[in-house]
């Protein structure tokens, strides 16, 4: 359809005649007696679901009488006006008042309620565009009012919104499945890490369990006198400084660093790492996993006080298997029983490494390493689809409101009533 053709009975027109227009405001805060009531007080943060049943907030007959409220039937569509929230947009399900950051629009006869909360829904991204102002950008209910809309009769608009109310669901039911795949995903993953370790992953009998200090030492970051300040922190230098963040539940997050100097790295003790090491965190998250194998970039790396470097005696623990075995659900129960602390949860060295777990022969950790990559590498492919398939329905949403309001949804339907009014002649 060309942008200045409208289809046969449509007409273009501004939403400041769809309607009658308000807008609310606060009582006093002063006045605790001003919101001891039971009327409803709908602010902006109250919006964004289709219809809006309660509000967060009420005030009494009182305050309602001394401030700008005003009283809204149910059936009037309110539009966020201020802030981060501008075009969210609800229909009262309640009589309720608003506070000033809102729009109401009480919709006349000829106007589908629902219609026009689609349409109102439809236009959030240019009406945010509109905005005004810093940090808090706010729309005026004067620019809403001279916003234009396309608008079909009353009996198309109510076929329209009875017919996007339907696709919308379909596309809500299908995002909330496709929400629903990661946590699955995250289930499966431990699953497979939980069959790695008990020796169901290889049908095998259950390893033999010894304990983490037969196979590792354990080195601490420096804690003394040298420990680096904030202020001798960068976003570049010679020595990468890991952080608790750098170091998650399955492998390294490099997306925010920070460094120390050459000179500051010069003077510390200990927590420096060597290729082959695996590091773990023991304060605050416990347990996350990384191996500091070739794959990494940076040739310089230290721990700080929040992990520990696990440096293997011998080479009869393969990097991987560790980081599979300390990942599973088996030691992070261990963690679990043996963590000390509360608001602050630790994982002493002197009780990691009294840790009894299964480990079995190298040749069993390869075959081990190849099954849980291979399963692993399966979840993540899911993932990127289903990633991809959130963005298409999300543009799907978009696709589907611009079709209503261009009237293409509606083509057929209106080609059925001129055929019914000329099979009536």
């Amino acid at each position: 359809m060309k942008e200045d053709v409208l289809p046969e009975g449509w007409m273009k027109t501004t939403l400041e005649y769809l309607g009658k227009w308000g807008s609310g405001g606060t009582p006093n805060r002063k006045y605790k007696e001003y919101y001891e009531g039971d009327i409803s007080w709908v602010k902006t943060g109250d919006l964004g679901e289709k219809y809006l049943f309660k509000s967060s907030e009420y005030i009494s007959k009182l305050g309602l009488k001394n401030s700008s409220a005003k009283m809204f039937p149910k059936g009037a569509i309110v539009l966020a006006m201020y802030g981060a929230t501008i075009g969210k947009v609800s229909i009262l399900d309640i009589e309720a008042s608003t506070n000033q950051a809102c729009a109401v629009i009480i919709p006349n006869e000829n106007i589908d309620t629902e219609f026009l909360y689609y349409f109102l829904l439809s236009q959030k991204d240019i009406f945010i565009k509109k905005g005004k102002g810093g940090a808090q950008p706010n729309i005026s209910q004067a620019i809403i009012k001279e916003h234009d809309i396309n608008l079909p009769p009353l009996p198309e608009q109510q076929y329209l919104s009875q017919k996007l109310t339907a696709l919308l669901d379909e596309v809500a039911q299908t995002k909330q499945r496709l929400e629903a795949i990661p946590a699955l995903l995250k289930q499966f993953s431990q699953s497979v890490l939980a069959d790695a370790v008990s020796g169901r992953l290889t049908d095998s009998d259950k390893y033999k369990d010894h304990k983490l200090k037969d196979y590792f030492d354990f080195i601490d970051g420096d804690r003394g006198p040298n420990y680096p300040k904030k202020d001798e922190y960068s976003d570049k230098g010679y020595c990468l400084f890991l952080s608790t963040k750098n170091v998650r539940e399955f492998g390294f997050d490099f997306s925010e660093c920070i460094y120390i100097s050459q000179e500051k790295d010069s003077v510390l003790r200990k927590g420096k790492l060597n290729r082959g090491d695996v590091i773990i965190t023991t304060r605050g998250t416990l347990g996350n996993v990384a191996s500091y194998d070739e794959k990494v970039a940076f040739d310089n790396v230290r721990i700080n006080s929040g992990m520990l470097i696990l440096r293997k005696k011998e080479n009869n623990i393969l990097n991987e298997y560790s980081k599979i075995l300390i990942a599973s659900p088996l030691f992070k129960q261990m963690i679990t029983d043996k963590q000390t602390g509360s608001a602050q949860p630790q994982l002493p060295a002197g009780i990691l490494k009294e840790f009894e777990v299964p480990i079995p022969s190298i040749e069993e950790q390869t075959q081990i390493v190849q099954k849980v990559e291979t399963y692993f590498a399966l979840a993540d492919e899911i993932e990127a689809q289903v990633n991809a398939a959130l963005e298409n329905v999300n543009l799907l949403t978009q696709s589907i409101l611009a079709k209503v309001f261009s009237g293409e949804l509606s083509a057929a339907w209106r080609n059925s009533k001129v055929t019914e009014t000329q099979g009536n002649v």
